[in-house]
């Protein structure tokens, strides 16, 4: 949307004009973002630096779990560097320690793409429904792009600290406390607490 400004008075609008002394009807402030998909400034606890084509830059990421560990919630911070040609939808899948998908969430950024302001964080949230013992130690998570109805994935141009594989990026391993990773991590990993009935998330030291 673009902001736009308009004085009046009590019986009348009041003329606006530009630095040349021509008269405006209205003076355009700029553009603004509304909808749920949150923009934001602050820092994700996950950060990745992934850039995808058509200018999409994933910044980083949060991870939220419900209080009886159902659902395993991603919020990702995106970035347009210059503007996004097209509406994308992202999805999300959780992967088993095989590589097999458990879960997934597919859905477009409430705010689409192609909406997208120039430097503007937008928060964009997938929610994985889980059942118990879904979120095994060594699971990793999964994301990417497509575009809707071709499914033509878009492809990863700079993976960041994150394994890019088929047009998508695989983030930090998730292991349960006392276990060992499968691997090295390069992105910050998430570490889940042993014996607590939620999943409440730590950061890997």
């Amino acid at each position: 949307y673009w902001l736009q400004l308009l004085i009046t008075r009590e019986d009348a609008p009041t003329a606006l004009s530009d630095q040349t002394g021509s008269t405006l009807e209205h003076a355009a402030i700029g553009q603004i973002q509304i909808g749920s998909g949150l923009t934001v400034t602050r820092e994700p606890t996950y950060p990745t630096n992934v850039t995808f084509l058509d200018n999409i830059y994933l910044v980083g990421y949060d991870l939220y779990c419900s209080a009886d560990g159902n659902t395993l919630s991603v919020a990702l911070h995106w970035e347009a560097t210059s503007s996004v040609s097209k509406d994308y939808t992202v999805f999300v899948h959780l992967l088993s320690p095989d590589g097999g998908l458990v879960t997934q969430h597919d859905a477009s950024p409430v705010l689409p793409t192609g909406q997208w302001a120039t430097g503007t964080r937008v928060i964009d949230m997938h929610t994985l429904a889980l059942t118990p013992g879904q979120l095994l130690s060594d699971s990793k998570i999964q994301l990417g792009l497509y575009h809707w109805p071709d499914m033509e994935r878009v492809p990863v141009v700079q993976s960041g600290c994150a394994e890019a594989e088929d047009a998508s990026v695989l983030l930090g391993t998730t292991y349960e406390d006392g276990s060992e990773s499968s691997g090295d991590l390069i992105c910050p990993g998430v570490r889940w607490k042993e014996g607590l009935d939620n999943c409440d998330p730590v950061q890997n030291p």
